[in-house]
């Protein structure tokens, strides 16, 4: 005990250390701030760090050394005055998650006063001011003591008065729109907090959907009641509702649609400023896609949604998991509304390859991944049941209109592009589904033996984009049969193998 108390205590120390390499200032000067420009010590001398393309890496990296559960925001520059004796002692510096301080972000900087940025690219940062304090040290995910920042220094809240209105307003904060809280707690369960108690008669009143969750905002008394102690600081166990697509009527989708935070009336969307590739990755990972997304659609492509802006600005990293737990901005910004509603479509495994190269279409020659390399379909045995749940698998909810042999670019049985489509593999003939597959490869194909199969026998199909009923299904997530995919895939390659050995 005596040795695991030692090094917890040596790990907050060396936290603290890190701290003081590091700060925000606000345009007043202050430095006991959660938002501001910022700067870094060197040779007792403080700098700024700039960059054009600063970002929410740079950001977390500065909250997290500063004792921030997080960042909620990132920006370049401010309009602040920067005195010209403050050296830029961060040039063109960049973040990639791995650094255990931001010390250690690399820079461009070369000790000579040469600068590819100047001032005017500053970073600033905007931390997170409440955080979820864990009994055991550290800092939790979805439950703890909770503490938020307020005057320059963390404290925590009384229980007096207290209720679940309150603690919903807190899971809101700390997580997203979309947590409402499980349980909460008036008692010493996760520990009793240091510092001051900055709260008591705390009254949030009821969540509604345009409501931004700012514990500080409520009604509260800061000077705090006699009988308050630490004996009393408030906990609170969180939920979050999980994130779906959805489609332009609003029934759940599989891999494509509008992203919609929670269940109910507290739905709320995502907004498209700044959505991009690697959120979108993050979505369809979290959605249990581990490929990622094939696709970002902004600009409410898939429908206007209902309820609030949940998240605007979100920049996730590589390493996120959750969307909740991405960067974004601490409030959502003029010029969002539901008509930049934000939608992915995620890789399935699954594509319909259109004549412009398209992939991401409700219409086109189907394929399919296997073992890393994408290959088509025969034609022969092929059924609507089949075409049904390939469209469904894609996310399209009304299953296949049509489909039928490919035809070539023009339509009429010509193939002037034959020497690029003999490179692409048929791997599958004789696809039929009975309805509630998980995979393609839980469906009923027979391995392409029939020489006659070949690119001018490809599947062409189209899937029914009118809404049909609501589906909450997977095509190549985690509750997919690995094991049957990969011999199926073993099998497929071999006999393509075969084939290429007879030509």
């Amino acid at each position: 005990m005596q040795t695991t108390l030692s090094l917890l205590i040596g790990s907050l120390l060396a936290a603290a250390a890190l701290a003081q390499d590091v700060r925000l200032v606000d345009e007043n000067g202050d430095t006991s701030v959660s938002s501001g420009r910022v700067e870094v010590l060197r040779d007792g001398v403080w700098g700024t760090a700039c960059n054009p393309k600063w970002g929410m890496a740079e950001a977390q990296q500065v909250c997290a050394d500063l004792g921030f559960p997080g960042a909620i925001g990132a920006s370049v520059g401010s309009g602040d005055v920067v005195p010209h004796y403050v050296p830029i002692w961060k040039d063109m510096v960049k973040c990639v998650g791995n650094e255990s301080s931001f010390t250690e972000c690399s820079d461009a900087f070369d000790g000579d006063d040469v600068y590819q940025c100047g001032h005017e690219y500053d970073g600033y940062a905007s931390c997170k001011g409440i955080r979820l304090a864990s009994k055991f040290g550290g800092f939790g995910t979805t439950e703890g003591r909770v503490e938020i920042y307020k005057d320059g220094e963390w404290g925590t809240i009384c229980s007096s008065g207290f209720d679940l209105r309150d603690a919903n307003m807190v899971c809101a904060q700390v997580l997203s729109v979309a947590s409402r809280a499980k349980q909460y707690y008036g008692s010493t369960i996760f520990g009793e907090g240091t510092g001051p108690i900055h709260i008591s008669g705390l009254t949030c009143g009821s969540l509604s959907p345009d409501t931004i969750p700012d514990v500080l905002s409520c009604s509260r008394s800061d000077t705090v009641h006699s009988r308050c102690s630490h004996r009393d600081d408030v906990g609170v166990t969180c939920e979050v509702a999980g994130i779906r697509l959805v489609d332009a009527s609003g029934n759940p989708s599989s891999s494509r649609g509008r992203i919609q935070l929670g269940q109910g009336y507290r739905t709320s969307t995502v907004c498209d400023r700044l959505f991009g590739k690697t959120d979108g990755d993050v979505v369809c990972k979290q959605l249990g896609y581990p490929r990622g997304a094939m696709a970002i659609k902004p600009a409410a492509f898939f429908g206007p949604g209902t309820g609030a802006i949940g998240m605007d600005g979100v920049d996730c990293s590589p390493n996120d998991r959750l969307l909740f737990k991405c960067g974004r901005f601490p409030e959502v910004q003029p010029g969002c509304d539901h008509n930049r509603d934000v939608g992915v479509i995620c890789e399935t495994g699954l594509r319909l390859v259109a004549e412009d190269g398209s992939v991401d279409g409700s219409e086109g020659v189907l394929e399919v991944l296997v073992n890393n390399q994408w290959g088509r379909v025969c034609i022969k045995g092929f059924t609507q049941a089949g075409g049904d749940r390939v469209c469904k698998l894609l996310g399209f909810n009304s299953g296949a209109s049509s489909f039928g042999q490919y035809l070539g670019p023009n339509g009429d049985g010509t193939y002037p592009n034959a020497e690029e489509l003999v490179q692409i593999p048929i791997v599958m003939e004789g696809l039929d589904c009975r309805g509630e597959e998980q995979s393609v490869f839980a469906c009923s194909y027979g391995q392409t033996e029939d020489r006659r199969c070949n690119f001018k026998t490809a599947v062409s199909l189209t899937c029914d984009t009118a809404p049909g009923p609501a589906t909450k299904e997977l095509s190549m997530g985690e509750d997919m049969d690995k094991a049957e995919l990969l011999s199926r895939a073993a099998e497929l390659l071999a006999s393509l193998e075969a084939a290429e050995k007879e030509i």
